[in-house]
């Protein structure tokens, strides 16, 4: 009894999967239609077929071109975080000197610091953390640390560094083609 080998047989596609390479084969496909106007489909016209491929081909170049400009934001967000949660430990210490160890934590959600897991951090939520900040700036003046060397002054920079970073969106390179377009043709 002998044993038959099989040939197993790889199938691929022959739509691509990656984006770029659907706007090329749409491209493609729109300028061998163009050269051939006998073909016919039920659902499209040629001119319609070349809009939609176009249109697509236009938000693909936008949306890649956007993203892009993300790592840098990110960056600058990461940088912020870092800053604020290595002076964070200087915050509690007023804290403590100030109300002692027992009641130190009673005053954390005043500054914006919740509890995540078994520390009390800033939020990690990007909104939640803004509002942190707001509320840090407030309860600093409250219990008198504004003169402090991380008082006001300190985390009104760090504030003011981070509300632009924020609300900061990579801009398109061509601002004409900002329309939501459908991404299928």
């Amino acid at each position: 009894m002998g044993t038959e080998l099989t040939k197993s047989v790889k199938r691929t596609s022959n739509i691509p999967a990656k984006d770029t390479d659907q706007a090329d084969l749409g491209l493609t496909v729109a300028a061998a239609w163009e050269l051939n106007p006998g073909i016919t489909l039920l659902w499209t016209t040629q001119l319609e077929f070349k809009q939609k491929v176009t249109d697509f081909n236009a938000t693909l170049n936008e949306r890649l071109s956007t993203g892009g400009g993300y790592s840098a934001i990110s960056n600058k967000l990461k940088l912020l975080d870092k800053k604020i949660d290595s002076n964070m430990d200087y915050l509690k210490g007023l804290l403590k000197a100030k109300y002692g160890k027992e009641s130190q934590v009673s005053y954390y959600a005043q500054f914006g610091i919740e509890k995540v897991g078994q520390a009390y951090k800033y939020p990690v939520d990007r909104n939640k953390r803004s509002k942190a900040l707001g509320l840090t700036l407030e309860a600093i003046i409250a219990h008198g640390f504004g003169a402090d060397k991380y008082g006001t002054a300190f985390w009104l920079t760090i504030s003011l560094q981070s509300a632009p970073v924020n609300s900061e969106q990579p801009a398109p390179v061509n601002s004409e083609q900002t329309a939501p377009v459908k991404t299928c043709f």
